[in-house]
């Protein structure tokens, strides 16, 4: 009788399977990772539009006449401010710095094309609207767009909506 020793390992077949199942489980790891760094620069962009559209809401100072005002931009380490009416429609483009600050009032014609200064981050898009068959509500709309560098077509955007109601006259 012949005996057979039988040593103890792994035989080469076991050996790929395992290596096989560790790469496809790393790769399926790794495209986890990618998702979740898309997704959080996704939630940073829709943090900041909030940031700046919730600002522009917040900040929306009426005076006594009843009509708005909106800061549009920086003078000196101040904040300058354009006054508006409620009752006519209005659009004004505001360029925003990373921080939520704004820049200065943009031309729509500076809108629509990558914006060439460095500072801007994002773009806010402000219309108020008066539907003259709600006479006493103003709309106001905001579409915060970014990347800035980017054309128009190519930015995404984050609307918000607010109504406000008009002090008459």
């Amino acid at each position: 009788m012949r005996r057979t020793r039988r040593t103890s390992g792994f035989s080469l077949v076991e050996i790929l399977i395992a290596t096989g199942l560790f790469a496809g489980a790393a790769l399926a790891v790794t495209g986890l990772f990618a998702a979740a760094h898309r997704m959080e620069g996704d939630s940073l962009g829709e943090e900041r539009a909030t940031l700046i559209a919730s600002g522009i809401l917040e900040s929306m100072d009426r005076g006594a006449a009843g009509g708005f005002r909106i800061a549009t931009g920086t003078s000196s380490g101040s904040t300058a401010w354009e006054a508006l009416d409620p009752l006519s429609s209005t659009h004004r483009t505001v360029a925003y710095t990373a921080e939520g600050l704004p820049l200065r009032s943009l031309e729509p014609s500076e809108s629509e094309g990558p914006c060439p200064d460095r500072e801007t981050a994002e773009i806010a898009d402000i219309r108020i609207t008066h539907a003259k068959a709600v006479p006493e509500l103003v709309t106001v709309e905001i579409d915060v767009s970014a990347p800035a560098s980017a054309p128009a077509i190519s930015r995404s955007v984050h609307r918000f909506v607010r109504q406000y109601p008009v002090i008459s006259r």
